[in-house]
């Protein structure tokens, strides 16, 4: 399909769209995830590709829900605290 329009083909892996300066340091990625791929060789890289994207989404969702719950518990526990201190 060529619609020049990016989309979730799986040709980032060709080196000419690595090339384009949207994609500066997926290279890094693409070799890292190789290994990965060729276990799974049935997947076609489309669809690797997109869970990976799924996945990164995740674990940043996770992330930062963590960050602010530990922001919250850290600020109430401080504020406990100040109760005792009065």
């Amino acid at each position: 399909m060529h619609t020049r329009t990016g989309g979730p083909f799986g040709t980032i892996r060709n080196q000419h769209e690595l090339a384009h300066e949207a994609n500066r340091g997926l290279d890094i990625a693409i070799r890292l995830l190789e290994p990965i791929k060729e276990m799974f060789p049935i997947i076609t890289y489309a669809d690797f590709y997109q869970v990976c994207s799924l996945m990164k989404a995740l674990l940043l969702a996770f992330l930062v829900d963590s960050v602010s719950i530990l922001s919250f518990v850290s600020s109430y526990i401080l504020k406990m605290l100040s109760l005792f201190d009065k």
